[in-house]
């Protein structure tokens, strides 16, 4: 029976772990790189994508679940809802030879998006008389 030592397993995990989200920003800006930022058009392609899954989607999860939960677990579930696409989507797309340049038009879209979708969901959500915490 091979024993291995408990540090160094934790260690090279955390380590692996560690510098998997940096290289997917890496590939993320690499792919936003090749894209020419001269003509923004691209962007209203993504509105849709952006007001479905950032504001739509989130909204009707606070609406189910603050009837079942707590207003903190609610609000919590939301805010995980808001959230923007993952920066490893992009490198999932390359690696499964699907479009990663939408992939990475999206990433960039949603994350800019966020800055203004995040509040404004909460606002929806006081203007609907759901409470949450």
């Amino acid at each position: 029976m091979l024993i291995l030592p408990e540090v160094s397993v934790h260690h090279t995990i955390t380590s692996v772990g560690n510098v998997s989200f940096s290289l997917a920003l890496i590939f993320l800006g690499a792919a936003l790189s090749y894209i020419s930022l001269k003509n923004l058009d691209f962007i209203y392609d993504y509105f849709f994508l952006v007001i479905v899954k950032m504001i739509l989607i989130p909204v009707g999860v606070a609406a189910v679940v603050s009837h079942f939960l707590t207003p903190t677990e609610t609000t919590i579930l939301t805010l995980m809802a808001c959230m923007p696409a993952m920066s490893a989507i992009p490198m999932m797309a390359e690696n499964y030879h699907s479009d990663a340049e939408f992939a990475s038009k999206t990433c960039f879209v949603m994350t800019l998006c966020s800055v203004f979708t995040i509040p404004l969901v909460f606002f929806l959500l006081e203007l609907l008389g759901i409470h949450i915490g």
